[in-house]
C-alpha cells in the first residue's frame, strides 16, 4: 500500500519497480514507479510477474522499461505495469493502472500495460512508446493469450483498457484470449477525456500532473 520507487533497478529476470514477482493472493495498491527498470526478460514498471491470485490496483509507471534478452526462444514479456500476468493457480488481476514510460525490447510480448496476459486486465491505459523489432507488440498487451497448464486452460481477459495511437502498433500484438470491443487505440484528445470511462478510480488531470491525461483519484 502506497509504495513507490524512484531509483534505477537492474536485474536478470522477473524484475519490477515495486516487486520482482507477486503471488499467493497478495495485493499491490496505490503504488508507483518512476525509476528505469532493466532486465533480461519478464520485467514491468510495477511487477515483473503477477500470479496466483495477486491484485495490482491503482498503480502507475513513469519509468522507462528495457528488456535486454536477445534469445528468440525466450519471450521478453515486458510491460509498463506487468511483464507477465499469469493465470495458473488463481488469476493475476491488474486493474486501474496506467503507463507513461517507454518500453524497449528485442523479442516477443511487449505491451504498454502487460507484456503477456493470461489473467485479467481492466480499466487501464498506456500512453508510453513501444520500441521493439520483435513480435507481438501491443499498445495495451503484447500477447493476450490462451494457454493450457496442467490441464487447465488459462485465458487472458482484457476489458475497458486503451492506448495512445503509436504508428503501426496495434492495441494487441496477439489476441487469442478475450478482449472487449472497446479496447482500442485512441487519439491524444480522446484519451485525455477518458477519465469517466475508466471509472471512479480515475479523475481528470486538472493540475496537469500527467500532461492532461487521466490520473488516479489518490494523486494530488
Amino acid at each position: 500500500l502506497n509504495a513507490y520507487n524512484e531509483g534505477e533497478i537492474t536485474g536478470d529476470y522477473i524484475v519490477g519497480g515495486i516487486s520482482g514477482g507477486t503471488e499467493n493472493n497478495s495485493t499491490i495498491l496505490n503504488a508507483y514507479n518512476e525509476g528505469e527498470i532493466t532486465g533480461d526478460h519478464t520485467i514491468g514498471g510495477i511487477s515483473g510477474e503477477c500470479s496466483k491470485g495477486t491484485i495490482i490496483n491503482g498503480c502507475y509507471n513513469f519509468g522507462n522499461i528495457e528488456a535486454t534478452n536477445i534469445d528468440n526462444n525466450i519471450s521478453t514479456n515486458a510491460g509498463g505495469i506487468v511483464g507477465f500476468n499469469d493465470g495458473a493457480k488463481g488469476e493475476g488481476i491488474v486493474t486501474n493502472c496506467y503507463n507513461v514510460g517507454t518500453i524497449k525490447g528485442l523479442t516477443a510480448n511487449i505491451g504498454g500495460i502487460i507484456g503477456s496476459n493470461r489473467g485479467v486486465l481492466q480499466n487501464s491505459y498506456n500512453i508510453g512508446t513501444i520500441e521493439n523489432t520483435g513480435e507481438k507488440l501491443g499498445g495495451i498487451v503484447g500477447s493476450n493469450n490462451r494457454f493450457v497448464y496442467e490441464g487447465q486452460e488459462l485465458i487472458g481477459k482484457t476489458t475497458n483498457s486503451y492506448c495512445l495511437e503509436n504508428g503501426s502498433i496495434n492495441a494487441f500484438g496477439e489476441n487469442t484470449g478475450i478482449a472487449g470491443e472497446e479496447c482500442s487505440t485512441k487519439t491524444s484528445s480522446e484519451l485525455k477525456n477518458l477519465a469517466s470511462t475508466l471509472g471512479s478510480a480515475f479523475k481528470t488531470d486538472t493540475n496537469n500532473i500527467n500532461n492532461g491525461y487521466p490520473i488516479l483519484s489518490w494523486q494530488e
